[in-house]
C-alpha cells in the first residue's frame, strides 16, 4: 500500500544518472560519445546497487581531465545573498572538481584571477547548473569556440523570458505582469510559452504549455533543448532527438509500472475510505451526527436487563450496527421519525449494545435506567454520535488514508519530475469529487416497508380508484376489511394498540392519497357506531366486533359485511382538525351518530373500562343516551336505535354473552368510576365536553346514573343467560343418574371402610 524508501532512492538515482549521461554526451557533441555513455550505463546497471553511485562516467572523466589541464587555477568562488554577484565568501571556495550543490550561489573562476568575467559561468541559488566547475568551464570554452555544438549554455541572453498567458492555454491572452526570468521554476498550473529570443512573440521554435501540462523545470532548459534539437537536425540531416522533444524525463519501465500501481491502489483505497466517511456522517441542522440506521422494531422484551425481571424496551435495527464493548457500556442516541410522542427528541436516550445481538440495542432513559413502559413503533431512524461513527467506520482506514493523502499531496505539488507530478495531481481531482458525492442509499429499511408496498399493490387490485367521501356515516368500514388488514400486518401488530396501528400503518398507507383508510379500501354506509379507546389492543377490538356482528346480523346478511364507523379508520388522519372542527355539532362523531342510519353504539370495553376514562368516549356516551331518550319520546330515524351495547372479546354483555368473570370485574370497576374524571389530549376538548354534559342533562350525577342503569341491565342479561345455561345443562343429565348418585352416597355411609 505504500512505496518503500529504497525504491524511491533508487528511482531518484537512476533519473539523475540518466539525465547526467545524456547531458554530458550532448555537451561533447560527439555521437561516438553518446554510444560510449549508453554502453557504460549498461555496465553500471549490472553492478551491485551500492557501487553504482560511486562510478564516474567516462564522459565526466574526460571532461574533467581536459578542463583541469587547460585551467589548472580553476576554482569555485562562493558568494552570499543567493546571487552569483553577491558578496564574496572566500572561506567557502572549493576546488574545480568539487560537486556543486543547487543551494549554493557563486561563480566558476575559470582563469583563477578571483574575479567574475562575462565568459565565466555564475549561478544563483536553486538555479540549474553543471555538476562541477570543471565541466562548467569546459562548456563555456566550447561555447566560445564552437557555439553550435553547445547544448546547455550556462548563461542565456537577458531577453529570454517566461511569457505568462491566460485561459490555461499558451496562445491565450497575455498576462505580461506575471512574466518571470528564464531561470525561474515553472509551476505546473501556469500557462504560457518560453520566449527564447526575447521578441515577445510565440514562434514555431519556442515551446508553449497549457495549464497542468508536463514541462521542464525552467525556460533555460527548454530553450537549451530546443537549440540542441535544431543544431542536431542541421548537422546530421535526420529527425530530431525524441528524448529532446519529450516533456517528461525518461523513466525505467519497471519503475514507471510501480508508480502507476501505487497510484491506482492509493486512489482506490482513498475512494473507499472517503465513501465510508461520507456514509458514516450526515449534517442534521447545524450538528454533525452519525448516518441514520433504519428501525426495524421498538418493543418490550424479556430477559434484557439482568438487574430486573421486568420487560425492557429495546430497538431492533434493519442492519447490523457493529458496535461492540470498545464503545463503552452506553452512549447517547437520537430517535427521529418514530411518530411516537415519547420517543422523539434530541439525544434524550442512551443505548447499550447487547451481547450476541448484532442488530438489537437496549434503550435507556436520561438517567441510564431501563425503560419499562410500552413505546412500540416500527418506523423512524436511529442516529449515533459522530465520534462513535468515526471510530466505527474510519478508525482503522484512517491509519492508511491519511499517510496516502499526504504522500499524494506532497508528491503532486513538489515532485521535480513533471510526469510523476501530473499523475499525482490527476489522482487528487477525482478524490475530491468522490468526497462531495453522497453515499449510496441502498441500505435496508426494514421489513415493514416491504409489507406496506405489498398491501398497496393489493389495494390497487381491489380498489384501484378510491373516491373521497363526505364526512359522517358514509365513511364506514366492513368488519371483513378490518380482519383482512389485521391478517396482512399481524406479524407487526401482534397485541399492539391503535396508537401503533395509526402511526405505523394507517398514516403511511393513506399518505399518497390523503384520504381516510375507509375511503382507501372502499367506504360503506355505517350501521353501528364504535366507541373505543386507542390504547386497547386491535386484536381485542376486532374480536369484539366480530362477536357483535354475529349476534346482531339480521335479514339474511352475512355478518362479515356489517359496517362500523370507527374513528381510527373512518376519520382522515391527515386532517384531524377538520374531523373535530371548532364546534361539536359539526364534528364527524356527531354527524355519524345523528345520521339516522346508526342502529346503536358499540362501546368496546375491557376489564378496566378504559374507554370511560376518555373525554371523547364520554361525548359519544352522552350522545347515545340523548338518542335513546329521543327514541323513547318520539319515533325518529330510519332504524330502531338499540342504545348502548357493551362489547368485549368474550361477547356482548347486553345479550348475556360475556363471561361471568368478565362481567363481575366490569361491575367492580364501574362501581368506583366517575365520568367527570375522564381526560382528553387537549384541555379545551375536556372543557367543551364537560360543559356539554351539564347543558344537556344537568350534570355528571345524572349521566353516571344512566351508565349504572345500563350496566345493571347488561349484568341482568348475563345473570339470566347463566341461569338458563345451568338449566339446560341440568336437563341434559340422564333421568336415573341422580338416583344412582344418591344410592352410592348411602352405600358409602353404611360401609365407611370401603
Amino acid at each position: 500500500r505504500s512505496l518503500s524508501g529504497t525504491v524511491i532512492v533508487k528511482l531518484k538515482s537512476e533519473l539523475e544518472k540518466a539525465g547526467r549521461l545524456q547531458a554530458y554526451g550532448r555537451a561533447l557533441g560527439s555521437p561516438a560519445q553518446d554510444k560510449e555513455a549508453m554502453k557504460y550505463e549498461q555496465q553500471v546497471q549490472q553492478m551491485p546497487y551500492e557501487q553504482q553511485d560511486q562510478q564516474a562516467t567516462p564522459c565526466e572523466e574526460q571532461v574533467q581531465q581536459r578542463a583541469c589541464k587547460q585551467q589548472e587555477a580553476c576554482r569555485w568562488r562562493r558568494t552570499g545573498g543567493g546571487v552569483y554577484h553577491g558578496p564574496r565568501e572566500s572561506e567557502k571556495d572549493l576546488p574545480c572538481t568539487e560537486l556543486l550543490q543547487t543551494s549554493w550561489s557563486g561563480f566558476c573562476d575559470c582563469n583563477g584571477d578571483g574575479e567574475h568575467t562575462d565568459d565565466e559561468p555564475g549561478f544563483d541559488t536553486d538555479q540549474p547548473r553543471s555538476s562541477t566547475c570543471a565541466i562548467a568551464c569546459d562548456e563555456a570554452l566550447q561555447m566560445a569556440t564552437n557555439p553550435t555544438t553547445t547544448t546547455f549554455p550556462t548563461s542565456l541572453t537577458e531577453d529570454c523570458r517566461w511569457r505568462r498567458t491566460g485561459e490555461q492555454k499558451p496562445d491565450g491572452p497575455r498576462e505580461s505582469e506575471k512574466d518571470v526570468p528564464c531561470n525561474e521554476f515553472l509551476r505546473y498550473y501556469w500557462s504560457g510559452f518560453c520566449d527564447c529570443d526575447g521578441d515577445g512573440e510565440w514562434t514555431g521554435g519556442e515551446l508553449g504549455y497549457k495549464s497542468f501540462q508536463p514541462r521542464n523545470a525552467t525556460c533555460a532548459i527548454t530553450c537549451a533543448e530546443a537549440a540542441h534539437s535544431s543544431s542536431t537536425t542541421s548537422m546530421d540531416g535526420g529527425d530530431p532527438d525524441p528524448a529532446a522533444e519529450s516533456t517528461c524525463r525518461d523513466l525505467d519501465p519497471a519503475v514507471d509500472s510501480i508508480i502507476i500501481i501505487v497510484l491506482v491502489g492509493s486512489f482506490l483505497r482513498m475512494f473507499w475510505d472517503v465513501r465510508s466517511v461520507r456514509g458514516a456522517l450526515v449534517l442534521r441542522g447545524s450538528k454533525l451526527v452519525g448516518r441514520p440506521f433504519f428501525i426495524e422494531d421498538i418493543r418490550l422484551e424479556d430477559g434484557v436487563d439482568a438487574g430486573t425481571e421486568s420487560r425492557c424496551l429495546v430497538v431492533e435495527l434493519a442492519e447490523e450496527h457493529g458496535l461492540g464493548p470498545r464503545f463503552g457500556s452506553s452512549f447517547p442516541i437520537m430517535l427521529l421519525g418514530t411518530e411516537h410522542p415519547k420517543l422523539e427528541g434530541r439525544w434524550h436516550f442512551s443505548a447499550r449494545p447487547l451481547p450476541n445481538h448484532a442488530r438489537i440495542l437496549q434503550l435507556l432513559d436520561e438517567d441510564l435506567r431501563p425503560i419499562m413502559d410500552d413505546r412500540s413503533t416500527s418506523m423512524g431512524t436511529v442516529h449515533f454520535p459522530a465520534r462513535i461513527m468515526l471510530m466505527h467506520n474510519v478508525w482503522a482506514p484512517a491509519c492508511v488514508t491519511f499517510p496516502l493523502a499526504t504522500f499524494m499531496f506532497v508528491g503532486g505539488f513538489y515532485s521535480f519530475y513533471p510526469c510523476v507530478a501530473t499523475t499525482f495531481i490527476s489522482a487528487l481531482v477525482p478524490l475530491v469529487c468522490v468526497a462531495l458525492v453522497p453515499p449510496p442509499r441502498g441500505r435496508p429499511q426494514g421489513r415493514l416497508v416491504a409489507e406496506l408496498d405489498d398491501y398497496r399493490a393489493l389495494l390497487r387490485r381491489t380498489c384501484p380508484k378510491p373516491q373521497p367521501t363526505a364526512r359522517g356515516a358514509n365513511r364506514a368500514i366492513k368488519v371483513s376489511q378490518v380482519r383482512e388488514f389485521f391478517n396482512c400486518f399481524c406479524r407487526f401488530i401482534k397485541t399492539r394498540n391503535l396508537y401503533y396501528v395509526e402511526s405505523n400503518l394507517i398514516r403511511p398507507l393513506t399518505a399518497p392519497s390523503n384520504l381516510s383508510f375507509a375511503e382507501l379500501v372502499g367506504a360503506s354506509r355505517a350501521e353501528w357506531y364504535v366507541s373505543h379507546y386507542w390504547g386497547m389492543p386491535l386484536c381485542e377490538t376486532l374480536d369484539a366486533l366480530e362477536k357483535h356482528a354475529k349476534a346482531f346480523c339480521t335479514g339474511g346478511m352475512q355478518w362479515q359485511n356489517t359496517a362500523y364507523w370507527i374513528c381510527t379508520f373512518s376519520n382522515n388522519q391527515h386532517k384531524k382538525e377538520e374531523e373535530v372542527t371548532p364546534t361539536w355539532s359539526e364534528s364527524s362523531f356527531y354527524l355519524t351518530l345523528s345520521s339516522g342510519s346508526i342502529r346503536g353504539t358499540c362501546m368496546i370495553v375491557d376489564e378496566d373500562a378504559l374507554p370511560l376514562t376518555r373525554s371523547w368516549c364520554l361525548f359519544e356516551l352522552l350522545q347515545t343516551f340523548l338518542l335513546m331518550e329521543q327514541q323513547r319520546t318520539q319515533a325518529t330515524g330510519d332504524v330502531k336505535f338499540e342504545g348502548l351495547l357493551l362489547c368485549s372479546n368474550t361477547g356482548v354483555l347486553n345479550r348475556g354473552e360475556a363471561s361471568v368473570k368478565f362481567s363481575s370485574r366490569i361491575a367492580e370497576r364501574l362501581r368506583d368510576l366517575k365520568l367527570e374524571n375522564a381526560k382528553a389530549t387537549k384541555d379545551s376538548d375536556k372543557e367543551m365536553i364537560d360543559d356539554l354534559v351539564k347543558e344537556k342533562i344537568g350534570g355528571f350525577p345524572k349521566i353516571n346514573d344512566m351508565l349504572y342503569s345500563n350496566l345493571q341491565d347488561a349484568l341482568k342479561a348475563v345473570e339470566d343467560a347463566t341461569k338458563e345455561f345451568a338449566v339446560r345443562m341440568q336437563r341434559l343429565q340422564p333421568e336415573g343418574e341422580e338416583e344412582e348418585r344418591q344410592r352410592d352416597q348411602g352405600d358409602g355411609e353404611a360401609t365407611p371402610g370401603s
